[in-house]
């Protein structure tokens, strides 16, 4: 993990020749579709077919409870997880951030965790296209997050990591995992 976000710091330092004014990052930094996966976790670009997952996910009061200003009245709806995605390709287009969604393999899914989970939350196995070819989930999965990172400031080598996480997936390790595969 460490050699990863030693190789991301090189890659900011290598870059950071950019004007101070220059809102966003040099195109090679941010990638339009990239993935990675983790002993634990999976990140993948967001798509349409997660959109029922995500509504589910941001509409949870647990799991929005340290994120409150993001809830809304009546949770969100597809449309509304939609527009979210919609609106985070378009500034990871325009290089403003890096946006993943986390999945988890079913046989990943920790036993104490797994009791409380409907199938109805499982995505068929499936291959996702990336920049670099695709990442191939070979089982079902489920989604179980979102994380990125928003506010680059490649003058300044900085930036926010974000992350939501499915509540019953708290204090597992797939969040550590998630930001590490972030960075």
């Amino acid at each position: 993990m460490a050699s990863r976000r030693l190789s991301t710091t090189t890659a900011l330092r290598r870059n950071s020749v950019l004007d101070n004014s220059k809102k966003g990052c040099d195109p090679d930094l941010v990638p339009e579709r990239a993935g990675s996966t983790g002993s634990l976790v999976t990140l993948i670009p967001p798509d349409k077919d997660q959109d029922v997952a995500m509504s589910r996910l941001l509409s949870d009061l647990e799991t929005m409870k340290h994120l409150m200003f993001m809830t809304r009245v009546g949770g969100y709806t597809k449309k509304d997880a939609a527009a979210r995605r919609v609106g985070r390709d378009e500034r990871q287009h325009a290089k403003e951030l890096v946006n993943y969604t986390i999945v988890i393999k079913k046989s990943l899914i920790p036993r104490s965790v797994l009791h409380n989970i409907g199938d109805d939350e499982f995505m068929p196995a499936c291959k996702i296209p990336v920049d670099n070819g695709h990442i191939e989930i070979d089982e079902p999965y489920m989604v179980i997050g979102c994380c990125g990172l928003n506010n680059i400031d490649l003058a300044n080598r900085c930036s926010e990591a974000g992350i939501i996480l499915d509540a019953r997936f708290w204090r597992t390790g797939v969040s550590t995992e998630a930001l590490y595969l972030t960075l």
